[in-house]
């Protein structure tokens, strides 16, 4: 699988993310990244939760709700940031797309995807759809900068 740059996802915003995820457990938990992308790597400064719609859907869906995706959008800006992925879990799966991930993806934007597997957050892994195939990013988590 040909690697399309590198994600690099602080480790505090990590830690958010699995959480996040094992509380979701068994359905998907969803929201957006936000911050900076260039060629070739994608930084995020952030994370949200979002709700999602879609929750308790047999097969395991998520749509990010719209009024929590304009929040993120609207306070990104406001940031001079930009909302620059999106990520879900996938529960009791491993953090590979899925077909529907592929039928809803964009383009331009990274997808981080959290295993949980019976309750237990483990591994992200992050994607970017480049000529409709998903290609994996490094993801590079951050030490926290010690001062």
């Amino acid at each position: 699988m040909k690697c399309s740059g590198v994600l690099r996802l602080p480790a505090d915003v990590a830690e958010d993310l699995r959480r996040w995820a094992a509380q979701a457990w068994p359905a998907e938990a969803c929201g957006l990244l936000v911050g900076r992308s260039s060629a070739g790597a994608t930084e995020v400064a952030r994370a949200t939760l979002a709700r999602n719609l879609r929750a308790g859907e047999q097969g395991d869906r998520y749509e990010v709700d719209p009024a929590d995706h304009l929040a993120a959008w609207k306070s990104s800006e406001a940031e001079g940031l930009a909302v620059i992925g999106a990520w879900h879990s996938h529960p009791d799966h491993e953090p590979v797309p899925s077909a529907t991930d592929r039928a809803e993806a964009c383009e331009r934007l990274s997808y981080l995807i959290a295993a949980v597997h019976a309750g237990r957050a483990g591994e992200l892994r992050a994607w970017r759809l480049v000529d409709g195939v998903f290609q994996e990013e490094v993801v590079d988590i951050l030490e926290p900068s010690r001062s």
